[in-house]
C-alpha cells in the first residue's frame, strides 16, 4: 500500500472510515491501479509497477512477496526500464498524436475454472504428515508462482527425492540460491552446505568463499545449524577462519539459545571449551 501511495501520490481509501477500510481490505478489496495513458516505453514501466504492487498486497499471505523480493523486483524494473541517470518521470517524452485509447476488456469470471494453489502452510503440514504427493504439488506450484518458501521446499524435494519426482540436485541448487537471496534462512544454510558438498562441487565451478558467505548470513539471521557450524569453524580453525576460541564460544552460545539438537551440541561444546 505504501508503494501505491508513492506511485499515485494519494491517500488510500480517502473517502472511507476506519471500520469501513478494515472490512473492505479483509474482504479482498484494494485501491484501483489506473495509470494515465502513456507512450509504450512508459506504459511498460507502469505495468511493472502494477505487477509489483499486486504481488505485495496479495490477499493470500503465502503468495505475498517478501520485502527482499520486492526490492529485487523494483531494482530489476529500474535497470530494465530506466535510462542511466534518469527516473521515469524525467525522461524526455513525445506527445502522443492521433492515438486512440483502447477500451477496457472484460471477461466472465464464472466461465473460468482454475484450481486454487495449495497454501504453503498446508504443503508443509502435508510434508510433516508424510503426504508427499500433496506437499510436492503445493511446493511445485508455489515455486512457479515465485513464492520464496515454495522455492526452498521444491529444492529440498529435488535434493532428497521425497516423492516420485526425479532428484535433480543442480536444479535444487539453483532454487536454494534464489530462496536464500530472497531471505529464506534455511535456504541460506542448505545452499552453503551444498556448495561444500564435494559430490556436487565437482560438477560446478564454485567458490568456497560463497559457502562461507551464506553460512555467515544464515548464522546472523538465526539459523542454529549455521551458528553451531560457525562455532566449530572458529574452534578448530576451519573454513578459512583462524582459530578463535572467544568467537567459537559466542557462536556456541547463540546456538545454545535454540530449543533443538544444535542447542544441546552448543552447550556441550561450550562446556568442553570452558573445562580446557
Amino acid at each position: 500500500m505504501l508503494l501505491w501511495e508513492l506511485v499515485f501520490e494519494q491517500l488510500p481509501y480517502e473517502n472511507m472510515k476506519a471500520d469501513e477500510i478494515s472490512e473492505y481490505v479483509i474482504g479482498g478489496g484494494r485501491e484501483n491501479i489506473k495509470f494515465d495513458f502513456a507512450l509504450p516505453e512508459i506504459a511498460e514501466i507502469q505495468k511493472g509497477f502494477e505487477n509489483i504492487i499486486k504481488e505485495a498486497w496479495s490477499q493470500d499471505p503465502d503468495t505475498r512477496i517478501s520485502i527482499s523480493k520486492l526490492l529485487i523486483s523494483l531494482d530489476t524494473l529500474a535497470k530494465d526500464s530506466v535510462k542511466p541517470g534518469c527516473s521515469p518521470g524525467f525522461q524526455p517524452q513525445k506527445a502522443a498524436e492521433d492515438t486512440e485509447i483502447p477500451e477496457d476488456k472484460y471477461f466472465d469470471l464464472n466461465s473460468i475454472e482454475i484450481e486454487p494453489i495449495i497454501p504453503i502452510g498446508d504443503g508443509i503440514k502435508a510434508h510433516k504428515d508424510k503426504n508427499y504427493e500433496k506437499a510436492w504439488k503445493c511446493f511445485e506450484e508455489q515455486a512457479e508462482n515465485q513464492n520464496s518458501l515454495g522455492k526452498y521446499w521444491k529444492a529440498h524435494y529435488l535434493m532428497e527425492g521425497f516423492f516420485d519426482q526425479k532428484t535433480d540436485k543442480m536444479a535444487a541448487l539453483t532454487l536454494f540460491k534464489e530462496a536464500a537471496d530472497e531471505g529464506v534462512v534455511d535456504a541460506q544454510y542448505r545452499y552453503a552446505c551444498a556448495l561444500l558438498d564435494k559430490n556436487l562441487t565437482t560438477k560446478l565451478k564454485t567458490n568456497r568463499k560463497d559457502a562461507i558467505k551464506y553460512i555467515q548470513l544464515a548464522a546472523e539471521n538465526g539459523s542454529s545449524s549455521a551458528q553451531f557450524q560457525l562455532g566449530e569453524a572458529y574452534s578448530r580453525g576451519k573454513l578459512g577462519y583462524e582459530q578463535n576460541l572467544e568467537m567459537a564460544k559466542l557462536w556456541y552460545q547463540r546456538a545454545a539459545l535454540h530449543n533443538d539438537k544444535h542447542a544441546i551440541n552448543g552447550k556441550l561444546r561450550l562446556k568442553e571449551l570452558e573445562d580446557d
